[in-house]
């Protein structure tokens, strides 16, 4: 079989996949018209490449063939296995391209296709295969958790079921908190408890897409506003609760500056690993070295917008300094990224700052005694005995 029908035949069982899992399969809450841009898109371009393959020089066809193959085996681990083999053939014949070019004195050609490996590597495979993953991680599998509490449902105003815990409040009040992009509830269950102990009721939900809640996935949060407003606003119904709080971690922590910017409500908000949420917040941290990162995250982004058919969030600066009125405290990790972009955040909207000597969302797990007095101090400080103000 010739390489060009080799690489027209994956194309095709490619595009076959995207109309399975897109139109014909749509998660849970969706429909096929949710997805037309994640499957539409994707499928013109693996039309189009399949069309141009025969017509570009060799280095170039090795490129493409790197590319499809390696993102080819990314979705077949996250979701159909039977792809798995076409993406190896894929990057198979992109080793074998310039193999096959030895001693014909083409060493322009071998040159152009070990370029064409590393630039494609760079920024084709890896940011793409970053955004398939944020728009497609597969859902795992929900714990237990042990602090009394009912499991709850309640409904975005598009009509997405999401799936919760709720822990009654002692206090009067009561904090939701958003987890980050790549988890779900699992993963903020030491937060909850710290938080209940306390006496705050909590709400611990799984975003869209993620744990027991419907909807497709998107861990850049993008889509997350809905489940934002309407946990906040199923808390506020609940018995005893007189005041609303939220705490966020990760992406969770990014989702809230945005939900702070347009609601009255709420309370006070610990941002815990704030980071970047569009390219301007990216061109806005970076420098020196960082700058390779612009160029990343712009494929990584727009990937995504298709992927997951959503939209970047407006810079996390603007919202922050949007959401003046709401007290917040923000952590950052020892991970440059956060310790770059929090203090940015915090100087807009007027807010804390607390520094912790640990990793990405880590601080509770490494310094219990003194993330509980910092975080339960400033929820005691801005929620108890404070009037509340409704939207």
């Amino acid at each position: 079989m010739n390489e060009s029908r080799l690489f027209r035949i994956a194309a095709a069982l490619i595009a076959l996949h995207i109309v399975d899992v897109e139109l014909l399969r749509p998660a849970a809450g969706t429909s096929a018209s949710d997805h037309l841009a994640a499957a539409l898109v994707p499928i013109a371009v693996a039309g189009a490449a399949a069309w141009a393959y025969p017509r570009l020089r060799p280095g170039l066809r090795s490129g493409a063939a790197l590319l499809f193959g390696a993102l080819t085996v990314a979705a077949g681990v996250m979701s159909a296995p039977w792809l798995i083999p076409v993406g190896v053939a894929l990057v198979g014949l992109a080793a074998w391209i310039p193999l096959r070019l030895r001693g014909t004195g083409r060493w322009r050609n071998r040159l152009v296709a070990a370029v064409a490996a590393i630039v494609v590597a760079i920024f084709g495979v890896l940011p793409v295969g970053a955004a398939l993953w944020t728009t497609g991680k597969p859902r795992a599998h929900i714990g237990t958790f042990a602090v009394p509490h009912r499991d709850v449902t309640f409904t975005t105003s598009d009509e997405l079921r999401l799936s919760g815990w709720y822990v009654p409040s002692h206090n009067g009040a009561a904090i939701v908190i958003v987890h980050g992009g790549g988890g779900d509830r699992d993963g903020a269950r030491r937060h909850a408890a710290m938080l209940a102990r306390a006496g705050y009721g909590v709400l611990l939900y799984d975003a869209r897409g993620r744990g027991r809640s419907q909807g497709s996935p998107n861990a850049y949060g993008w889509t997350w506003g809905p489940d934002v407003d309407a946990a906040i606003s199923f808390v506020e119904r609940q018995r005893g609760v007189r005041h609303v709080g939220a705490l966020g971690l990760s992406t969770g922590a990014d989702v809230l500056l945005e939900t702070a910017a347009h609601r009255h409500d709420l309370g006070a908000v610990v941002a815990d690993g704030t980071t970047t949420e569009s390219l301007s917040d990216v061109r806005r941290i970076s420098h020196g070295g960082d700058l390779l990162n612009v160029p990343f995250f712009a494929v990584q982004y727009a990937a995504a917008e298709v992927l997951g058919d959503a939209h970047q969030m407006p810079p996390l600066v603007q919202l922050a300094a949007e959401a003046r009125r709401t007290p917040m405290l923000f952590i950052a990790s020892t991970w440059k990224v956060e310790r770059d972009a929090a203090p940015l955040y915090a100087r807009a909207a007027d807010g804390e700052l607390w520094r912790v000597d640990a990793g990405h969302t880590a601080g509770l797990r490494d310094h219990p005694r003194e993330y509980t007095r910092k975080v339960v101090g400033f929820f005691d400080r801005t929620l108890l005995d404070r009037p509340i103000s409704r939207r």
